[in-house]
């Protein structure tokens, strides 16, 4: 389930705005009808084990199931968000986190009893760390152009995180920044948060 997003595209009309302004975003908070999420110590890593299912709730006014995802504006694939993986996911696939003395964590993708995939992300060569709010996975920056646009998107982070009910949590954060048609300068950022079930309570 995802409690908000908002996106960084814009007309010429809201463009004008925006160089008035200086810049656009939405810091949308954590959902109130959500378990909180786990406190932890700030020497100490947020401890995301356990096993969950691998499509998030999905938005209630779509009216429609997830039972088939990859991305998606209503539905969210875990391997996706958390290790990239672009297969698409149904109800029955679940994903496995397993950490390994503080520096690494074991990423298992499975359906049913079959395990599809398995990943190992580490500490040490950079491909995580421990944040104050969370298990942050870092995204390239990524150059975007099209539509009288341009620019760098010049950060994508994703951070998970436990809820007190053993689901897993995602706040993700993007910021960017470029011009409008080739004159306006502007700058963006959004946030949006995304929960997936435990299986094993």
């Amino acid at each position: 389930m995802i409690a908000g997003k908002t996106g960084l595209g814009i007309t010429l009309a809201a463009a004008v705005g925006l160089f008035l302004a200086g810049c656009i975003g939405s810091k949308m908070v954590y959902p109130e009808d959500w378990a909180p999420l786990t406190i932890t110590g700030r020497s100490t890593c947020h401890n995301i084990t356990g096993k969950y299912r691998a499509i998030s709730e999905p938005l209630s006014y779509y009216n429609r199931p997830c039972t088939n995802v990859g991305e998606g504006w209503y539905c969210r694939s875990l391997p996706e968000s958390l290790i990239g993986m672009k297969k698409l996911v149904t109800e029955d696939t679940w994903v496995e986190i397993k950490g390994i003395n503080g520096t690494e964590l074991r990423i298992i993708v499975g359906t049913k009893g079959a395990i599809q995939d398995k990943i190992t992300l580490s500490a040490v060569a950079n491909q995580f760390e421990c944040g104050e709010d969370g298990v942050v996975v870092k995204i390239e920056s990524k150059f975007m152009a099209g539509d009288g646009a341009i620019g760098i998107n010049t950060g994508f982070e994703k951070s998970f995180r436990k809820a007190t009910d053993g689901s897993l949590v995602m706040k993700e954060t993007t910021s960017g920044g470029g011009v409008i048609f080739l004159v306006m300068p502007v700058a963006g950022s959004s946030t949006q948060w995304w929960k997936w079930e435990p299986l094993e309570r």
